[in-house]
């Protein structure tokens, strides 16, 4: 097992002791090739050590990042054996103590070993635990491989999920689309959060020019996020090239991780458009780098097929970018009920009329990033979604 531990300096640590819980997370895997759940794992852990508890965070070594750090939060990982399942043996064999020593369990995503043997071990200890499926559970994700999903949940992941204390999604459109286990499982919603960083000293556009020179004076348009078929960066692509020829300014920037035969399709795809010089890879960003994206682009896309709740939309939003996503982006009654950015449908057509409608009004544009920034505020910092979470938790003890 892999080992890290930071503790942090508690000012009175008697009185946190009397109040504080003991708190387990538990997930595939902490690459950050996975996108919006892992992210999310991260930031809740970190803002339930701030508010004093005790957490600790398991998962394997599968993609784990050279450096990895989550301030107040045990990280306890062990080596993969087994890529697709995220097979551990030592994981398993460290679960039955790690469990009998936490107060409650929170397991992220469910078609991997960790979720089953962490759910098989609370049971076995009459330990509750909350199940939190990102996404995975609605019909979209339900019909991808759909034989060996049936399958899985017949023979494994049903008890999973039926024997949870509580099912957590993070939307209200998440709850209505998901598949229903029967047997009286409790379900809540409460969103994902994004840390202080999102809010505050934002950077301005010129920091994202420094970075990529060959961007510098260009009106952006975003696309952050893994570049995968279910969020549709090949729509982008082709909805850019409709509405391109209003500026020879205008680019899109495609930013995010992607499988190398992917990446090549829509390479293929820019050349075959004559979009070499107008469309921008960056490869996956991280850090500072993120926020100076959000901050230099005119308006942020995601025409997903699918989305349980969207990170980067809400990362978008509190750095006060309009937003343009498909309806099948669970975000969406949010961002239209807010005026946050404007929803469309997830084809080509109907994505290049929003950016059309958009880049073409100013003012419409400063109104609904202000309008965004103000949502994700209200809604979405991690000291409140924490709260919110942990009330959940004191339930379930």
């Amino acid at each position: 097992m892999i080992h890290f531990v930071y503790c942090p300096p508690w000012q009175n640590e008697l009185a946190i002791l009397k109040t504080a819980m003991r708190i387990l997370h538990v997930i595939r895997d902490l690459s950050t090739a996975t996108g919006g759940p892992v992210t999310a794992v991260q930031g809740l852990a970190s803002a339930e050590a701030a508010a004093g508890h005790k957490v600790a965070l398991l998962a394997t070594d599968y993609g784990l990042p050279d450096e990895l750090f989550i301030e107040g939060v045990e990280l306890k990982i062990f080596p993969c054996t087994l890529a697709g399942w995220r097979y551990s043996r030592e994981l398993a064999e460290a679960l039955p103590e790690v469990v009998r020593t936490s107060d409650i369990v929170h397991i992220h995503t469910i078609w991997e070993h960790p979720a089953w043997v962490a759910a098989r071990v609370c049971r076995k200890l009459g330990k509750p635990y909350i199940l939190r499926p990102c996404g995975m559970l609605d019909s979209w994700s339900l019909s991808q491989s759909a034989w060996r999903k049936w399958l899985y949940l017949r023979l494994l992941a049903g008890s999973v999920i039926r024997n949870a204390a509580a099912l957590h999604f993070t939307s209200e459109e998440e709850l209505k689309n998901s598949l229903k286990p029967g047997g009286g499982v409790r379900e809540f919603v409460v969103p994902n959060g994004l840390p202080p960083t999102a809010f505050e000293g934002l950077p301005g556009s010129e920091a994202f020019w420094f970075r990529y020179p060959e961007l510098d004076g260009k009106r952006l348009l975003l696309f952050l996020g893994r570049l995968h078929y279910k969020k549709q960066p090949d729509v982008a692509i082709r909805a850019f090239r409709k509405v391109c020829d209003r500026d020879a300014r205008l680019a899109l920037v495609l930013a995010g991780p992607a499988e190398p035969e992917y990446l090549t399709r829509l390479r293929a795809l820019v050349a075959e458009l004559k979009l070499t010089e107008r469309v921008f890879f960056t490869g996956l960003l991280q850090g500072a780098a993120v926020r100076e994206a959000y901050c230099a682009a005119e308006l942020f896309v995601l025409p997903s097929l699918q989305e349980n709740f969207g990170i980067a939309v809400a990362e978008a939003m509190a750095a006060g970018c309009p937003v343009v996503v498909s309806e099948q982006v669970n975000l969406a009654t949010t961002i239209r009920e807010t005026g946050a950015g404007l929803v469309c449908k997830s084809d080509v057509d109907s994505l290049a009329a929003a950016m059309e409608k958009l880049l073409a009004d100013d003012s419409l544009r400063k109104q609904m990033g202000s309008h965004g920034r103000a949502t994700a505020k209200r809604d979405f910092s991690w000291s409140n979604v924490a709260e919110r979470l942990l009330k959940e938790y004191d339930g379930l003890r």
